[in-house]
């Protein structure tokens, strides 16, 4: 497809129709930001046969797009507005692909109130997308890899080594744990926690679990120059995940460890308020 029209028939109708995407007629937008607010940017490159493959639908590929951009405005407890996005496209890429993909943005945004506001689209040999997400926080709040302290609990959002799982299960052609293939198809951004890890003064350290739970901690721990203690039996499986594992004792449990993609937060929260955040979770 010829780049305007890609542009006019697909992209437009993604935007909010304001004076912050132009209409996407500009190669920029503009973002007002208060002087109590922080702007907060984040990017990630999707390339084919390394983050997704085309036996994927277009609209589960577009979602995933944008949930694994979300998950790093979720580590940093900010609130997303807006985001652009870079296509690089070949003749695989025809009009029902994209019909497709941006039903799957299209979705995303009314899901989590956000908008594109502009980007590129280029010719390439390999296909690829691009996307730059922005978001919002009190100015000099924010959560961050560097502001572990010594002595504070490490916990989760959720169960781990389940995304990876999943991926091991497609490349099997494997569909009886449709839970763990959608945990790596599907990832949840924990916006909400962060949002309130912040506004409830809980902790001031979190990242997202994109390269595995090991890497990630160790990101902390570099970033905050401390060291971590970790207890296996403390770490949360899913039920399909320990299933899995009990049907497949030839899968080392340690590697759900080092596996990625699961897109939950790691975080830190001091002893004190710990009672304060268990009821958080109750909600």
């Amino acid at each position: 497809m010829q780049e305007f029209n890609l542009i006019d028939k697909f992209l437009k109708p993604l935007c909010a129709n304001n004076t912050l995407d132009r209409n996407l007629s500009d190669d920029t937008a503009s973002l007002q930001i208060k002087n109590d607010e922080e702007l907060v940017i984040s990017k990630d490159i999707f390339v084919e046969n390394i983050h997704f493959k085309f036996s994927e639908s277009a609209y589960n590929i577009a979602t995933k797009l944008l949930a694994t951009n979300l998950s790093d405005i979720a580590s940093s407890g900010a609130k997303p507005i807006s985001y652009m996005l870079g296509i690089g496209k070949n003749s695989y890429l025809d009009e029902k692909f994209f019909k497709e993909f941006c039903a799957g943005l299209k979705d995303s945004q009314k899901k989590f109130n956000i908008n594109l506001i502009g980007g590129d689209t280029v010719n390439s040999p390999t296909v690829f997308f691009s996307l730059t997400i922005f978001g919002v926080s009190k100015k000099n709040k924010i959560l961050s890899r560097k502001n572990a302290e010594i002595g504070e609990l490490i916990y989760t959002s959720g169960t781990i080594g389940d995304a990876g799982l999943g991926l091991n299960l497609l490349a099997q052609k494997n569909d009886n744990f449709k839970y763990l293939i959608s945990r790596h198809l599907k990832p949840t951004p924990r916006l909400d926690l962060g949002q309130n890890l912040l506004k409830k003064k809980l902790s001031k350290c979190a990242i997202d679990v994109s390269d595995g739970l090991l890497a990630d901690i160790k990101k902390i721990c570099e970033a905050s120059q401390i060291c971590a203690k970790i207890y296996f039996d403390k770490i949360p499986f899913s039920t399909q995940a320990k299933k899995y594992l009990k049907l497949n004792p030839q899968h080392n449990p340690l590697n759900l460890l080092s596996s990625g993609d699961d897109y939950e937060l790691i975080f830190s929260v001091k002893k004190i308020v710990r009672r304060k955040f268990l009821i958080l979770l109750k909600n």
